[in-house]
């Protein structure tokens, strides 16, 4: 009898968290569009406040927004008769509760998202044609829905940004390993391998891995490699270690000039650097580049525009996962040390805490790891391309 009550008292908490879940979710109330042959204004009406993002692809050129916490979207959708460039739309439900809305272009777009609380929430999506063929604007935004959430769009310079990423460790050099035996090498492989997807895919950026298997590269020769290929930014992927197992979080390092902002960064930076002792013969090299790279005293606006995007991946990561520090921390990463390249290091969770163990360990959480920085580094391409624009002119 009480195995009996037990299994009713379950079963009726189980429905009630559930009708709890249902309630809380957004709606999508309403999809329609007014459109011409060079614009297209479209206007979704929700049942409440909500979290989007949304961002752009290539080949063919799309525009994706998801909506976090929304019921499946019903609503019937627009068409686009007077509109030819716009050659489907269509909705899917994503992992987590998230409807993604799909646009898809026959020709580049720029795209123009604002949001408003007129009796009901609505977003409008604002297209235009890109009628010189530009590049369109790659914007991401993960924002609470709010007035004045835009983004305008740009030109990128002829060439693209290019964005060499770091995936911790390798080979002979595991890095940390969990309580259940998950090596970050292969965790960082993984982010990595995803975020260079994701770059590739879009316009104006390009991705280079310092190593795309099971294989030991040295911290110097992680810094060769980005100057060989004339990098813009570098991006090093980790996952952290640490004595206390409570310790959970993201935190996203850059390069300190007089030292570690806190006992743990030194650690760490202590650590992570140690990595280079398993090639004694290059952890000696006192070749003039390195030399150059350890001496140079100039690097204050390099470390600036780390900082920079160092606080933006933790805004976007902030989205995904909990931060160990709110703030950007600064140490004496050897791979960071680059005089002229704003590098940053991202540690992506403890694999020494039970809980993010089994997260990064996951596909479907390292794909949402690597949206997240991708999202920053849209952000950050569109800074860079604006300034490099400007000095290419002068």
């Amino acid at each position: 009898m009480k195995s009996i009550c037990k299994r009713v008292l379950f079963l009726s908490i189980f429905c009630w968290l559930s009708s709890m879940n249902a309630l809380s979710l957004n709606s999508v109330e309403h999809i329609a569009a007014q459109n011409n042959d060079q614009e297209s204004i479209i206007d979704i009406r929700l049942s409440q406040a909500g979290t989007y993002h949304y961002f752009n692809l290539k080949n063919p050129d799309r525009l994706v927004i998801d909506i976090q916490q929304t019921h499946p979207i019903t609503s019937i959708l627009p068409t686009f008769a007077m509109t030819p460039w716009i050659t489907a739309i269509r909705t899917a439900a994503q992992p987590n509760n998230t409807q993604r809305l799909v646009l898809e272009f026959t020709e580049p777009v720029t795209s123009h998202i604002t949001t408003n609380r007129d009796k009901k929430w609505h977003m409008t999506i604002a297209l235009q044609r890109s009628l010189e063929h530009n590049t369109t604007q790659k914007t991401t935004n993960t924002a609470t829905l709010a007035p004045l959430k835009t983004a305008t769009s740009y030109q990128t310079s002829n060439r693209c940004i290019k964005i060499v990423i770091d995936p911790g460790h390798g080979g002979t050099d595991p890095g940390a390993v969990s309580q259940h035996g998950i090596q970050e090498k292969n965790v960082t492989l993984a982010i990595s391998t995803y975020l260079a997807d994701l770059i590739n895919h879009s316009s104006g950026m390009c991705a280079y891995l310092t190593r795309t298997n099971d294989s030991f590269v040295s911290l110097r020769g992680r810094l060769r490699f980005a100057r060989q290929k004339s990098a813009d930014l570098f991006i090093s992927i980790h996952a952290d270690m640490y004595k206390n197992p409570y310790a959970r979080g993201a935190t996203v390092f850059a390069l300190s000039q007089r030292g570690a902002t806190n006992e743990a960064a030194r650690w760490l930076a202590h650590s992570e650097n140690a990595s280079d002792l398993l090639d004694a013969g290059e952890a000696n090299d006192k070749d003039k580049e390195l030399q150059s790279i350890l001496m140079d005293i100039s690097q204050t606006e390099t470390i600036n525009r780390s900082l920079i995007l160092g606080k933006d991946i933790l805004t976007h990561l902030n989205t995904v996962s909990k931060l160990h520090h709110t703030i950007v921390e600064q140490a004496g990463f050897v791979v960071l040390k680059s005089p002229d390249i704003p590098s940053v290091l991202v540690e992506t969770g403890f694999l020494s805490n039970a809980y993010e163990e089994n997260l990064l360990a996951e596909r479907s959480y390292q794909k949402e790891i690597a949206l997240a920085i991708y999202q920053s580094l849209v952000n950050y391409s569109q800074r860079y391309a604006l300034s490099s624009s400007k000095q290419e002119k002068t």
